[in-house]
């Protein structure tokens, strides 16, 4: 037997090796080893080794640890309930976990965490499509299960916790726009100051007409478009996106285009992704939430060309979710810039005087307007504390706000 973990396999389980990411599959070499009739030998093989060398250089251990490896990434991608080769039982114990009639043969805290609080946030986001300020689509239950949620994550969860906080506002149409700070302050001007236009949204910082934030929209989508291209992105599929970015961004209509001469698979693919996206909102492509249909042409683009092992259909969706986000935030900041001003330390502490005030309303309209437990989360220091606070801890005040807002008036109906 070969492992690249290195830790003691023995037959001892503590309670620290309980609370291990691993310790199921730690578990089931133990109880494999004990089992065999045969005396085997654990030591730790250096992983990876094929990324450095040619396979016929690889002594057995190596060669056996790069079978494992592939192995295990197959593995990996299959359905929890569809793993075969896995243990019926959590290893070790008479126990094992079923849920909706499906036996979960693999990572089982995270099951357990997305069944406990997927439904509740399928249900927030649908209802959102339908209610939320300038939301181009109304969802279903459908419409939702194509959006490819699983990169989404991913990438999300690989952010600073100050960008996490960013992004969670811009998808959720949670920054602070004059529209929204109308909300707070009815004698804030709701209006685009660029172009005096009603509203001021999420959306409209986005499609502004105004000279420089046109500007900045072509420095973004050619910074998109070249990133694109390193991800050796099919030249028909890289002009269907960035062709329909550009038509919602100038506010016209997005069209699918026709394609003359012999039809290949990937037009039908690239068909089926634009529909599914047009369901969804190219608004929300923006945000990231990018349809799980365009994963199909990419991963048969690359079946095909073999960019090389680091080129994944995987990597290409989390690639291209993050660098929406990193399109539409310096879309933000060129906003904020016109706003505010070049002198970025001025403009810091502009922006910070002016989330002070917004988290300054958001304390005085609460007080008694929510329950003892939130109103120990929003009024536990007094407000000449809390406007002194900086930018991040600021944020973080009005990101718990809003939560707290939220759930408090879902609650009232």
């Amino acid at each position: 037997m070969v492992t690249d973990v290195n830790r003691t396999i023995n037959l001892q389980t503590s309670t620290f090796d309980l609370l291990s990411p691993d310790y199921d599959i730690l578990q089931a070499i133990r109880e494999t080893v004990q089992a065999l009739p045969i005396q085997v030998e654990v030591f730790h093989v250096k992983s990876h080794q094929d990324r450095t060398k040619q396979w016929e250089d690889l002594n057995a251990h190596a060669q056996i640890n790069v079978l494992a490896d592939k192995q295990a990434e197959r593995i990996y991608h299959k359905d929890p309930g569809n793993t075969g080769i896995f243990p019926t039982w959590v290893t070790g114990t008479r126990a094992a976990l079923f849920h909706d009639n499906r036996h979960i043969t693999k990572g089982v805290d995270k099951y357990i965490r997305d069944a406990k609080h997927t439904p509740a946030m399928r249900q927030y986001h649908i209802r959102r499509s339908h209610t939320a300020t300038g939301r181009e689509k109304s969802w279903d239950e459908d419409t939702y299960e194509t959006i490819d949620w699983k990169h989404f994550g991913e990438t999300f969860k690989k952010l600073s916790l100050g960008r996490r906080i960013q992004i969670s506002k811009y998808t959720n149409d949670l920054l602070p726009t004059n529209f929204r700070l109308q909300t707070f302050d009815n004698t804030k001007d709701g209006r685009c100051f660029a172009c005096n236009q009603l509203w001021e949204i999420t959306t409209h910082v986005l499609t502004c007409s105004c000279e420089p934030r046109q500007k900045a929209r072509q420095a973004a989508q050619a910074q998109f478009k070249n990133k694109l291209s390193k991800l050796h992105t099919p030249d028909i599929m890289t002009n269907l996106i960035c062709t329909s970015m550009d038509s919602w961004l100038s506010r016209r209509p997005v069209q699918l285009p026709t394609w003359h001469g012999p039809q290949e698979p990937i037009h039908a693919q690239l068909r089926l992704a634009f529909r599914a996206q047009a369901k969804i909102g190219w608004d929300q492509f923006f945000r990231g939430r990018i349809a799980k249909a365009w994963h199909r042409p990419i991963a048969e683009y690359y079946k095909i060309r073999q960019p090389g092992e680091s080129y994944t259909a995987d990597q290409w969706m989390r690639s291209v979710i993050k660098e929406l986000w990193e399109l539409s935030i310096n879309i933000w900041k060129q906003r904020n810039t016109e706003l505010h001003g070049t002198d970025s330390a001025l403009s810091l502490e502009r922006r910070r005087k002016d989330t002070a005030t917004e988290a300054e309303n958001i304390y005085e309209n609460t007080i008694g307007k929510v329950s003892p437990t939130d109103s120990n989360v929003l009024h536990h220091s007094t407000i000449d504390e809390i406007i002194k606070w900086s930018q991040e801890h600021l944020d973080a005040y009005l990101a718990s706000a809003d939560i707290i807002i939220v759930q408090r008036d879902e609650a009232a109906g």
